[in-house]
């Protein structure tokens, strides 16, 4: 009997490690012969021949070759290689750098017969190695989602080793990774690559897309396979120096927001091709958010999703069906009304979440004990829609309040299970601290002093060229004389091709690239000086002042809050922050610690038409691939006006659009609220319901704008408008 054929299916960028991965899986198959390799080989012909040293079975290796100039991301990547396929049976999707299991295709083809579902995927994140052959786990684990990024994308973790490991066969999962996906290659026919997603959200999209086509997806209750995880050579990586990577990104983010229905858009070049790479038919995108625990509008999590086994069991799926019959409302929820929508307050778990208008109504008539019959009957006249439809309403809003533990019969978590908000801002990455060398001694001949807010950090420099390259950054935070007391030490140390950084001691990151140091030491330096400040709650936000009041400028990534920041200061504002704001407790004041303003790549240009000392700027490589640089617009402020608390006098939301005339409108308190809390960054300590009420009445009494603006040239012009402006009673209503 002919055991069945696998295709291998691998897109590499520039990867030396490509051809020990080839060789590793054909030299620990059980069948060799029946496996043939698909490659999508990306690279630099005068730079990347070490990348195809070795050769292994060539015959049973396809090849299609791209100049590295010429990729267009990873999905493009892997339907390129998919074009390779010749009818295997099976296809296994892999990153460029793996090593296997022996016998590893039987026991894939094995494992996958074992999977409750005639339409079954495997999938998880594999343990990691160490080139060449260093395996450094044997943990199994399976996806679970971490947290929704500011994008609307999430981003997932990996758990339960404990439960896989007593496991006798693989379990459900709602998710895929990028790097290791096994199955019958009729899923990759009916659901292909979509070479439009460039990096960040193909494994959700891809999960969503397999699950709503009627594939189950599954995780392995055995290691198959290992990942390296571990720092590349930066200037290989897929997006440094791509000329289009930024707009690649925010086209992929664009598209796949539309599809899983967080924001639809009307954008061409985001939904090419949109009919043929989108959603399946097979099941509706709102059963895999209660499969999932995945709420993409609201970007919440349910309980259920956040502990093992990370899904929604059939237990738990019958309760969600019956809390028709007890929706009493958690005695521990207190909700706000903000003009006609609100806000719910849950304080266990410190969590609060927003209400629209059919949900405040909905809370307020369970509150006052109504029958759901004329809960029903009323929210059909208000939303001007069917009592089938309202009915509809009704239940999807319990169940989502169930999903969430708004509700008395919602499922309960344990305190070590409950994800609350962070209890001091963290602002380092996650990092792998296992093959640090030893911490390094304070090198006291090379010591500088940075002070931010009430945290002073000693940083201690192992060469001139360290100094050299992080100093710039953070030198108008160092202090006079060295001080008699300081709060913390960090420290960098080079150990081989690599650059590790200590603080107190601790590993706190790496990189390969001295560049990489810069952003590194000055997010530490950030780190202490937030968690020195008693405050009520961190935002992601820009800040400038008048010298009096200052204006607060929330926004996610790439939304414009950096450049509007910037565009006011040269309206005449003075520069606090483009990136923290922290309110205070009672009179939610806001200081602003005092950080130089980062500059993506992709603004360089932009920006510098503003500032024109920008062009001559070091440039540093962050960790997420992104080039940057750092500028402080010069204000001439003493180190005690720069920590001062100011009051709110405008809260400015920026919003680009070309095809609009530039203007100032007043939002709604209720839009305000939320957009106020999807960016809220630290909670430091625990909050009570009459400080939750407290924000509430102040969101209320602010004023509060969108600033709509198609360049930079307008943001100046519209930011002295509100310099002039002491009562802006005039401006347009929403």
């Amino acid at each position: 009997m002919n055991h069945p054929r696998i295709f291998v299916q691998i897109a590499s960028y520039r990867d030396p490690e490509c051809q020990w991965t080839i060789k590793d899986l054909f030299a620990r198959a059980k069948y060799p012969d029946r496996v043939f390799v698909g490659v999508c080989a990306q690279f630099g012909p005068e730079d990347d021949a070490d990348c195809f040293e070795v050769v292994t079975r060539p015959d049973q290796v396809r090849v299609v070759e791209f100049h590295a100039d010429e990729s267009r991301g990873l999905g493009w990547a892997r339907h390129q290689a998919w074009t390779l396929w010749q009818d295997e049976e099976f296809i296994l999707q892999i990153d460029s750098h793996m090593r296997f299991v022996d016998d590893w295709d039987a026991r894939m083809i094995d494992m996958l017969g074992q999977c409750d579902s005639p339409q079954a995927i495997l999938s998880a994140y594999p343990p990691g190695y160490e080139p060449p052959d260093i395996l450094l786990s044997e943990d199994v684990t399976k996806h679970f989602c971490r947290e929704f990024l500011d994008n609307g994308v999430v981003t997932l973790g990996a758990g339960g080793t404990t439960e896989l490991e007593a496991a006798t066969a693989p379990s459900p999962s709602a998710f895929v990774a990028g790097g290791f996906l096994f199955a019958p290659s009729r899923a990759i026919t009916q659901v292909p690559h979509d070479p439009h997603v460039f990096f960040w959200g193909e494994e959700i999209s891809r999960a969503v897309r397999l699950w709503t086509s009627g594939w189950d997806l599954f995780a392995p209750h055995e290691v198959l396979i290992y990942h390296y995880y571990g720092m590349r050579d930066k200037n290989r990586r897929r997006n440094v120096g791509h000329p289009d990577a930024g707009k690649l990104e925010k086209l992929t983010t664009e598209r796949v927001k539309h599809y899983l229905g967080i924001a639809e858009t009307e954008n061409p070049a985001a939904l090419v091709d949109i009919e043929k790479y989108g959603l399946g038919r097979e099941r509706p995108l709102a059963d895999y958010e209660a499969f999932s625990g995945l709420n993409f509008g609201a970007r919440t999590i349910a309980r259920y999703a956040k502990i093992w086994p990370f899904y929604l069991t059939e237990e738990a799926a019958n309760a969600r069906d019956d809390l028709r019959l007890n929706p009493a409302l958690a005695e521990s929820a207190q909700a706000y009304v903000v003009e006609d929508s609100g806000v719910v307050f849950y304080e266990p778990a410190q969590e609060i979440y927003h209400l629209n208008r059919a949900a405040m109504f909905i809370w307020c008539s369970l509150e006052d004990d109504q029958p759901q019959a004329d809960i029903v009957r009323l929210l059909a006249a208000s939303l001007g829609v069917s009592e089938d439809r309202a009915d509809k309403v009704l239940t999807q809003t319990l169940q989502h309040w169930w999903d969430i533990g708004l509700l008395a019969s919602s499922p309960q978590m344990g305190p070590s299970e409950t994800l609350a908000l962070l209890n001091h801002l963290n602002l380092r990455p996650w990092a792998d601290t296992d093959d640090y060398p030893e911490a390094p001694a304070a090198n006291r001949a090379q010591q500088r002093f940075y002070r931010l807010m009430n945290a002073t950090v000693r940083v201690c420099y192992e060469t001139a060229a360290q100094e050299a390259i992080i100093h710039p950054i953070v030198a108008h935070l160092e202090t006079g004389a060295p001080p008699a007391d300081f709060d913390s030490t960090v420290s960098v140390v080079q150990h081989k091709q690599e650059y590790f950084v200590y603080q107190d001691d601790e590993p706190r990151n790496r990189c390969l690239d001295i560049s990489g140091l810069g952003p590194i030491i000055k997010s530490l330096i950030l780190q202490a000086g937030v968690n020195s400040q008693d405050y009520f709650m961190c935002i992601h936000a820009g800040v400038v002042t008048d010298g009096r009041t200052c204006i607060l400028i929330p926004g996610e990534s790439g939304r414009g809050k950096s450049s509007l920041t910037a565009a006011l200061v040269k309206a005449g504002y003075t520069y606090c922050s483009d990136e923290i704001a922290l309110l205070a407790e009672n009179s939610f004041e806001v200081t602003a610690p005092h950080i130089a303003m980062c500059i993506k790549d992709s603004g360089f240009d932009t920006m510098a038409a503003l500032f024109p000392q920008i062009s001559d700027l070091p440039v540093y490589d962050r960790e997420d691939g992104k080039q940057v640089r750092y500028f402080l617009p010069g204000d001439g402020r003493t180190a005690d006006q720069a920590g001062a608390a100011m009051p709110v006098q405008r809260i400015v939301f920026p919003r680009y659009d070309p095809d609009q005339p530039p203007g100032l409108t007043r939002m709604d308190k209720a839009t305000v609220l939320r957009i106020m809390l999807s960016e809220c960054m630290a909670i430091p300590k625990h909050i009570d319901q009459p400080g939750i009420a407290r924000f509430v009445r102040w969101i209320r009494d602010v004023d509060c704008f969108q600033l709509s603006v198609s360049s930079l040239d307008d943001a100046v012009t519209m930011g002295k408008q509100l310099m002039s402006e002491h009562n802006v009673s005039g401006i347009d209503q929403p």
